[in-house]
């Protein structure tokens, strides 16, 4: 066995979904010890504030870690063979971890989790200059000094899912990878996702749309990042246009949830609408069509091959810049306009979303979630590859 240990380092809290997410059930079953280290305190205070575990860490062997030292302690006694996922993006806030990586000799790999189509050089400055801070500033400087004067460990390999070149450099760039990491072609995390729940019963009878939710006004790297939307004036929108839906189209909103919302314990939000929370996928794969802001949901909802309704709000277009231009380009790639729920729309406006273009999601689906994709959802599972690197 070339590793027996993975540990997973995130810079925020841990969530029991991410184990199945990651594949490391999968590893789990077969024998192979996982730990984790939880850098959220240093790293993402706001998250950490905001964001409740739902696992025991004492019983999955997670650390919680509230300094620099602690870390670097944790990393000098960790065995030589744990291989590390790493999940914590290069950035000069995060360079000490990738110090004491290089410290300990110690091997690590990214999975490419996001999904985006390609940005614009306009893109990339609007949103550049929208958010502009210190923070920022520093990101960018980051970005430009060469990553070989640190002498830090390189990533061994990389977990992609499509062929895109343009994202492929991106991430090189923006990561600690150099010549020698290997790009592992796999698929995206949620299309891995498609893959195991295709036989699973569905979880409602009767016909329904989905928004996938993705908790804008309360989320804790947006917070972090010092843009916050007025949630009285974005869930009004919101659940304005599902009314709307549900009156005109005679189909039940339902509310995917996003993993760190308390919609349902704190019932705040998204009132008469049922909502969901942990059945994404699911959810997407039984629903006529997709209510959609920006999300890496978007795998499932182009492999299940849905239509979707992309849309934004004035709270989105004025205050979270990158985002509203997200959308917009995910759209333009899937042949879509995109809906200002803030303003007017009627039945006809809606209806031009309820068809797709089945070539632009064909190209989409090799392009960004699984190259080798033949039409059919289906695949090796990501744990299972693992496995066999492993093995190897």
């Amino acid at each position: 066995m070339r590793y027996e240990e993975i540990c997973l380092i995130m810079e925020t809290p841990i969530l029991a979904r991410l184990y199945r997410r990651f594949g490391l059930d999968i590893l789990e079953e077969n024998g192979i010890r996982i730990t984790g280290l939880d850098c959220s305190p240093i790293l993402a205070p706001v998250a950490y504030e905001k964001t409740k575990p739902d696992i025991d860490y004492s019983k999955k062997n997670i650390k919680l870690a509230f300094s620099k030292d602690e870390i670097s302690y944790y990393f000098n006694h960790m065995p030589k063979s744990t291989l590390i996922l790493n999940v914590v993006n290069y950035r000069p806030e995060s360079r000490f971890i990738y110090k004491a990586i290089t410290k300990n000799h110690l091997a690590f790999f990214y999975m490419m989790i996001n999904v985006d189509a390609k940005r614009s050089f306009a893109d990339r400055g609007k949103a550049y200059l929208h958010d502009l801070s210190l923070k920022r500033i520093l990101y960018s400087l980051n970005l430009r000094i060469p990553k070989g004067i640190f002498r830090y460990r390189s990533a061994e390999f990389v977990m992609g899912g499509g062929f895109d070149e343009a994202y492929k450099k991106l991430f090189w760039k923006t990561q600690m990878c150099n010549r020698n990491t290997k790009l592992m072609y796999a698929h995206t995390n949620d299309y891995d996702e498609c893959i195991r729940i295709q036989n699973e019963p569905r979880l409602i009878a009767e016909d329904y749309c989905v928004f996938i939710d993705e908790c804008f006004p309360f989320h804790p790297d947006l917070l972090g990042n010092g843009i916050e939307l007025n949630p009285q004036l974005y869930y009004t929108d919101m659940e304005r246009f599902f009314r709307f839906i549900e009156n005109e189209f005679n189909l039940q909103v339902i509310i995917a949830a996003h993993p760190r919302s308390t919609y349902i314990e704190k019932k705040e939000y998204f009132q008469g609408c049922r909502i969901i929370k942990g059945k994404t996928c699911l959810l997407i794969r039984d629903a006529k069509f997709v209510i959609y802001h920006k999300s890496n949901s978007i795998s499932s909802i182009v492999a299940f091959r849905k239509p979707i309704i992309f849309s934004t709000n004035n709270e989105i277009e004025m205050k979270f810049i990158e985002g509203a231009l997200t959308i917009r380009r995910m759209a333009k790639t899937l042949g879509k306009p995109v809906l200002n729920v803030s303003n007017l729309y009627n039945k006809k406006m809606i209806e031009v979303f309820l068809s797709i273009d089945n070539d632009k999601y064909t190209d989409f689906m090799t392009q960004y979630i699984c190259k080798d994709y033949n039409g059919k959802v289906e695949g090796k599972l990501i744990g299972n590859i693992l496995l066999d690197y492993l093995k190897d």
